[in-house]
């Protein structure tokens, strides 16, 4: 959910021929907090399940383990207990499969399916509902299609028993119709050190849209999305972030939002064919005119609802959902994260240092992540 105390600084609207989109309520300034959510339903990642709490995600060496599953893990009883109403269903799933664990995918949608079947959601909180999310099924190839089916199959065999719980999805909801929404909306969630650990579906920040000059990033506090700034916002000013890494070449960058978000970006930065070597040269001298990643112009993003619905469809395989939206390191000038997805994301560790780097191209001072374990 969006927490009502933010959703004042962001309002959902629609742009004839882009769909939906969040805009500015107010003037926004640079590094400001517009908005924090809560996810629908998350999982920490198979890869990151032996070091990650499966509650508040946090990093630890040694976690307790769950005692039926023998899977989940935890910080300690406390985290152990506040994750229980929701680890309950899917606890007896694991026990009965460990030592295999299902993909992500498969224990995502099966906590989305309990979610729905218990009503446990609250619609009203959010500015977009599940419902309301862009599945692209009519857009996708037939091999995609049955990416998603075999996907369904293995949703089926996890549930086993439950099922049923098929069956009493709400009206225009199904598992190939969720498991489709999920892989074009979910967002790979990260920790201190910018390293994968799980996934999440936050439905009220899918409505962000993308630019290749986003003026917003996100970034994750433990399973808490939180939604800032990279400069200033005037009121009514459309907010995006990138779907892609910023750093790609703009041929691989309009390929990949292609392929995965189904439409072809034809913004400058990919029109134009000297940005990339700007982009990647650096800081300029004082007068020289060079073309930032964040520049004040917001007219070149992308809708991903409507005409050009946005996210990433990308089931590449029945092992994964595919490349989710996560941020990158922090810089102390300019509060910038260039916005990638969980594919991209380089190897790190740790928390911030205190050894500033350049902030190239944009001459600022970005604080490096320090330590904090890659994946196992």
């Amino acid at each position: 959910m969006v927490y009502p105390t933010m959703a004042r600084k962001v309002e959902r609207f629609s742009s004839p021929g882009k769909g939906n989109g969040l805009r500015a309520v107010s003037s926004l300034k640079a590094g400001e907090l517009l908005c924090s959510a809560e996810p629908f339903a998350c999982c920490v990642s198979k890869k990151a399940m032996k070091y990650s709490c499966e509650n508040c995600f946090s990093r630890k060496d040694k976690l307790l383990r769950c005692s039926q599953c023998k899977t989940a893990r935890y910080c300690d009883a406390g985290c152990q207990k506040r994750s229980w109403p929701e680890h309950k269903v899917e606890c007896q799933r694991l026990k009965h499969l460990h030592p295999a664990i299902p993909p992500d995918s498969v224990r995502l949608v099966a906590k989305i399916v309990f979610r729905l079947v218990r009503r446990s959601h609250k619609p009203s909180e959010d500015l977009y509902t599940l419902e309301e999310l862009e599945s692209h099924l009519s857009e996708m190839s037939a091999e995609k299609r049955r990416e998603l089916e075999d996907l369904g199959i293995a949703l089926r065999m996890y549930l086993k028993d439950e099922a049923e719980d098929l069956l009493q999805l709400p009206p225009g909801l199904d598992p190939i119709s969720i498991i489709a929404k999920v892989t074009c909306n979910c967002f790979s969630i990260s920790d201190g050190e910018l390293q994968e650990v799980g996934v999440g579906l936050y439905p009220s920040m899918s409505l962000l849209n993308h630019a290749c000059r986003p003026n917003c990033v996100m970034v994750f506090e433990g399973r808490t999305l939180r939604l800032r700034a990279v400069r200033d916002i005037q009121p009514l000013e459309e907010l995006t972030i990138s779907y892609t890494d910023v750093m790609t070449p703009s041929k691989e960058r309009r390929k990949q939002l292609q392929d995965q978000y189904y439409f072809l970006c034809q913004c400058e930065r990919c029109t134009t064919a000297d940005q990339d070597s700007d982009m990647l040269s650096g800081p300029r001298k004082p007068g020289h005119q060079s073309s930032a990643i964040f520049p004040e112009s917001s007219s070149s993003n992308q809708s991903r609802s409507g005409s050009r619905s946005w996210r990433r469809a990308r089931p590449s395989s029945a092992a994964a959902l595919g490349p989710s939206r996560t941020g990158t390191s922090t810089c102390s000038g300019c509060w910038t994260w260039p916005w990638t997805r969980a594919s991209t994301w380089p190897s790190g560790s740790g928390p911030w240092s205190s050894a500033p780097e350049p902030c190239s191209p944009m001459g600022c001072i970005i604080q490096t992540p320090t330590q904090r374990g890659p994946f196992s």
